[in-house]
Formats: C-alpha cells, structure tokens, sequence
C-alpha cells in the first residue's frame, strides 16, 4: 500500500467503515445461507381450474335455438335453477294439435266406458272448458248410439214376436186340420161299405177321399214348418240376447284401442323442457353449442 492510500483511509470517517465491513459480512451469511437453506418458488399467474369428476354438462333434451341464457359465466347456480330458455316455436303448432287430440281422446273415452258399462255419460268437473266441444260432441254420439241400440233391438223383439205368432198359428192350424182330417177320414170309413152297396155314388166318394188326401198333406206341411219357425226363434232370441252384449263388447274393444292410441303428448314434454335446469349447485361455466 503507497502512503498515499494509507493516508486516504486514515482520512475515512469511521462509520464509513463499519459499514463497508458489514456489508461484506452480509453478503458472505447471504452465500452461506443460500448454499445449505431450501427455497419455495411461487409463480403467479391467470388460469382455469376444471375439476373432470365434479363438472357437469347441462344439455336439453330435444334441442333447437336458444332464446335466453339466464346466467353469466362463474354465476354461482342452485340445483334446478333454469340456466338457459330454448325457443318453443316449433313446437308450439304441434303441442296445441296434440292436446286437441288429447282431449278429443279422453272425450271419447269417456263415451267407450259409458257404452261399455251401460251407464249415463257423464261429464267430469276438471274437464277444461276450452275443450268442452269435445265432451258435447260425443255426448250426441252416445245419445245417437243408444238410441240406434234401442230401434235394433226394438226391431229383434218385433221379428221374435212374429216368429212366435207364426209358431202358434201353425199348432193352432194343426189342431185344426187334424180335428178335420179325423172327421173326414171318419166319414170316408162310413162311405166306403155303402159305395159297394149303391147307396153313394163312387164319384163322390172319390171326391171325399182327395179331401181327406189334400188336408192330410197340408197337415204334414205345417207339421215340416215348426222346426224353422222355432228355429227361426232360437236365432231372434239369440240375436236380442247377443244384441247389446255385441255392443258393449265393441266399445269395450274401442275403449281398448282408444287407450292404446293415446298419444305419449312428446310436444307437450318438449314444451315443459324449454328449459335446462342446473343439476347441482356450482359455478356456470361456458356454453357450448352443438348442431
């Protein structure tokens, strides 16, 4: 060291000193300290965390053209909160045709089971009244029905009592003939020993023989007519007994059909899920669309 630098540093002020020194003493703890200690590194940043297991797609159904979205992206949501509207105008023509329908269905069931049962049609009180036509519309249809029951079987009744008249009129004609014919066949029996005597002449005992033949035929052929007639009567009885059991049946069928073709009202659920509700609670992320 020249005199010259010793002279500077006996010029210095002592805490200028000091200070040099603690530095130096501050930067060898800092080496030492950063040779033997661990060190966190913490990195700052913007991102997105999206746990797989807890997140959860929310899609309709049936699709189409979204009208609202009710919530932003990060809202916090409640389980069944409607999170978006779709646009129900497609389905608005066919829903009101299908309920039309509906309601036509249930008017006529409600007929089927009045023809089946054999009661009175009656009208529920939850009915609609928008739909009431419906209900006044089978009501005349039951009425015109039931009477076209009645005339038929009306009419049944009139052919029975006919084929019964008939069947009487012929037992009565055959008492009537065969009383006849024994009276005739008594006289040709008392005839016959005074035609050989010359007593009657035979021409008019020829005569009174072809009666006793003509009437015996015409009791063998009223005698061949009762079984039709009464076979003609077994089937009106059949027909009158069968007549409104035949009725019931069918519109037991028709009650059946009826309830087969009820439609399963799909415009009516696609109305009703116009809306996606939230399946759970959590945060609405973005949406995506899908053709």
């Amino acid at each position: 060291m020249t005199s010259i630098s010793e002279a500077m540093l006996e010029q210095t002020p002592r805490s200028a000193r000091l200070l040099l020194w603690g530095m130096a003493l501050f930067i060898l703890l800092a080496i030492l300290w950063a040779n033997w200690a661990e060190l966190d590194e913490i990195s700052r940043g913007d991102g997105e965390i999206i746990p797989s297991r807890q997140l959860q797609v929310v899609q309709n159904l049936e699709g189409g053209i979204v009208s609202e979205i009710l919530v932003k992206e990060g809202d916090l949501v409640e389980r069944g909160q409607v999170l978006l509207r779709i646009d129900d105008t497609r389905f608005s023509s066919s829903f009101n045709e299908n309920r039309v329908r509906q309601y036509e269905l249930l008017a006529k069931q409600i007929r089927l089971q009045a023809e089946s049962d054999g009661t009175e049609f009656e009208v529920p009180g939850d009915f609609p009244e928008a739909y009431r036509h419906q209900l006044e519309r089978e009501r005349t249809l039951y009425r015109a029905r039931a009477q076209e029951l009645r005339t038929t079987l009306a009419i049944t009744e009139r052919q029975l009592e006919q084929r019964r008249q008939e069947l009487r009129e012929a037992r009565s004609k055959i008492d009537q003939i065969q009383s006849s014919y024994n009276l005739l066949l008594k006289e040709l029996n008392i005839m016959q020993p005074l035609v050989g005597e010359g007593v009657i002449s035979e021409v008019e005992y020829i005569r009174l023989q072809r009666q006793v033949n003509d009437m015996k035929g015409d009791l063998a052929g009223i005698r061949l007519s009762i079984p039709r007639i009464e076979a003609a009567i077994s089937e009106h009885e059949s027909r009158l007994s069968e007549g409104e059991l035949q009725f019931r049946t069918r519109a037991r069928g028709n009650s059946t059909k009826s309830v087969a073709s009820w439609p399963a009202c799909r415009n009516q659920c696609r109305a009703c899920r116009t809306g996606s509700p939230a399946p759970r609670c959590g945060l609405r992320s973005r949406e995506r669309s899908r053709s």
